[in-house]
């Protein structure tokens, strides 16, 4: 089995846009794939065998998919437990800086990711999220991507300002980091389990649509 990602779709796509994306019978799309397919209005179908010379991902799959492989799901979570030191050290020099809202934020953040490895640890899907009233889908719409990439020459001149994105900014890369992770302990699987992954990766997601959302406001100076 092999995942097709956003950025797969986005490269087919400058290639030659595409009305229809034929997915191969074995391979499966990520969430953010999805949702490139979704905002763009294009379906998505299964292949049949007279359309695999269409818009379909022709990088070869494994013949056989073993078990994970406990060393690997060992990385994954403790990957995950980093990620949520990171937030919570954040927090911490926040709130060290007046920041007491925020730092409430990053705590609940991290809250959410502990939630969420532990629930996969289990074997179960990971809770539903929901931040600042919002669901994930609302979360997405809000996020503001226009700041991104942050490059230096969209760094403010304000000392304390530039500090508090470019550690919005470190956090979002590396979750941006465990998504292939994620997505490589999944690709050990054929059938089984698959969907507490997917989960994961949906939180992920809104995670990083959070931060998108604090930075936005931060450069907006609407904190």
């Amino acid at each position: 089995m092999r995942y097709i990602t956003e950025m797969d779709l986005r490269d087919l796509y400058h290639e030659e846009p595409f009305t229809t994306y034929y997915l191969a019978a074995d391979n499966r799309l990520t969430p953010g794939a999805r949702q490139f397919l979704t905002d763009r209005r294009i379906p998505c179908e299964i292949a049949r065998e007279d359309e695999q010379g269409k818009k379909t991902d022709t990088v070869p799959v494994d013949e056989e998919t073993e078990s994970v492989p406990s060393w690997q799901l060992l990385k994954l979570w403790h990957t995950l437990e980093h990620a949520e030191s990171l937030i919570l050290l954040t927090a911490e020099w926040f709130s060290r800086h007046g920041e007491h809202l925020a730092a409430e934020d990053f705590t609940a953040l991290a809250r959410t990711l502990q939630r969420t490895r532990m629930a996969c640890e289990k074997g179960e899907l990971p809770p539903a999220l929901t931040f600042w009233n919002c669901t994930e889908s609302e979360l997405h719409e809000k996020a503001d991507n226009t700041v991104l990439p942050l490059g230096l020459e969209k760094l403010p001149e304000d000392e304390a300002l530039r500090a508090k994105l470019l550690m919005l900014n470190h956090l979002r890369t590396y979750l941006q980091m465990l998504e292939p992770l994620v997505m490589e302990t999944q690709s050990w699987h054929r059938d089984t389990g698959p969907e507490r992954y997917e989960g994961l990766i949906h939180i992920l997601h809104s995670l990083n649509d959070v931060l998108c959302i604090m930075m936005g406001n931060y450069m907006r100076g609407s904190v």
